[in-house]
């Protein structure tokens, strides 16, 4: 079994880039170093970022990051000017680590 550091050199899709704010982009890469600080040997190839305004009236962007092995969920709201609707995979392939719309995958 492989175990998934995501550490390496990282890379964003040109859709992240142009539709994801900035600070969202860099509290997901956090969650993933927390995520793989806390469980470093068992931290799935594939982290999976549910994206959606938040429902408490504060415009703020509600990121649903989850795993699927071993199974994994947490919500996070974080400030954000545009929040938007979109699922973000980031993929550790052993060689680098990747951030991309899922419907660029």
């Amino acid at each position: 079994m492989a175990i998934y550091s995501f550490k390496g050199r990282r890379y964003k899709t040109r859709g992240v880039h142009e539709t994801v704010e900035v600070g969202v982009q860099m509290a997901m890469w956090q969650m993933v170093d927390d995520l793989v600080g806390r469980q470093p040997t068992t931290t799935d190839y594939l982290q999976i970022f549910s994206l959606s305004v938040a429902g408490d009236g504060s415009s703020g962007q509600k990121i649903v990051h989850s795993q699927e092995q071993p199974e994994y969920e947490a919500t996070h709201v974080i400030p954000c000017e545009q929040p938007i609707f979109t699922k973000i995979y980031v993929i550790d392939d052993q060689t680098h680590i990747t951030m991309l719309l899922a419907e660029e995958y």
